[in-house]
């Protein structure tokens, strides 16, 4: 634990990558997956990330997304920070997004961490695991979530956003004035494969459906998912959704890209 502490705060001063400070506390815990994520006050505001998995990407899929709003709902600006929130303890109000996620990846339960929150932003911790917690690993969240909290509010200006990763398309994106992702002109670059998954999700269908009207099996998909986060800057499926649904198509502009 106070190796995991440390690293942790040679990362909040910049001495250390971030990510191999949450791969520790991952490691510390026995989580899979630890991320640090940023919103806004609202639960449809955009999420930034940052993620390190202890498990080859390959095995369950890229894990880039934030439940922070979905699973703590009206107390995610309420919660006291270094508090720790679980999944299993509040499975009967959990949304059918985050048990669709859990399933597709594989994992068993989530642990939200508040970390900060001001008037502009909130700041938490997400620890995704395959096995539920058990007494142990409750134990060494509990040693560690207070110290992780007080450290976080000393950290360097920066250092989350230093942290983020870069990426080039979702820069033309951007240059684009937020042109809508499946306007005519296809900011995003998407191939014709991903071009459809996305006019589909606009459309309001399903995962599940999209494969059935696509006939492409569920790797495929998440193949194209990928793919698509990557272009269009976004770190998930609500991410995507936010994006695709906030600013409609113009009429007439939808293209099949090639």
């Amino acid at each position: 634990m106070i190796e995991t502490i440390v690293l942790w705060c040679d990362a909040l001063n910049g001495r250390a990558p971030l990510r191999k400070a949450l791969r520790q506390i991952a490691i510390s815990v026995g989580a899979d997956v630890a991320l640090i994520s940023r919103t806004s006050h609202s639960p449809d505001g955009i999420a930034n990330v940052v993620v390190a998995n202890t498990r080859p990407k390959e095995i369950d899929g890229s894990v880039e997304v934030s439940f922070a709003h979905g699973l703590l709902r009206e107390y995610a600006t309420k919660a006291r920070v270094g508090s720790v929130w679980s999944s299993r303890t509040l499975s009967d109000i959990l949304s059918d997004e985050l048990r669709s996620f859990q399933s597709r990846h594989r994992l068993r339960e989530l642990i939200v961490v508040p970390l900060s929150a001001d008037s502009k932003e909130l700041y938490f911790l997400e620890l995704h695991s395959a096995k539920p917690v058990d007494g142990h690993q409750q134990a060494a969240l509990n040693m560690l979530t207070e110290s992780l909290a007080q450290t976080w509010k000393n950290r360097n200006a920066g250092v989350f956003s230093a942290s983020l990763p870069r990426n080039p398309s979702a820069q033309k994106v951007t240059k684009r004035h937020h042109e809508p992702i499946i306007s005519f002109h296809n900011p995003a670059g998407l191939s014709r494969a991903e071009y459809r998954v996305c006019l589909h999700l606009n459309r309001g269908l399903s995962l599940s459906e999209v494969q059935t009207e696509l006939e492409i099996g569920e790797a495929t998909l998440r193949t194209h998912l990928r793919n698509i986060y990557a272009k269009t800057n976004t770190s998930g499926l609500p991410q995507l959704l936010y994006a695709l649904l906030s600013v409609s198509p113009l009429a007439g502009e939808q293209r099949s890209v090639g």
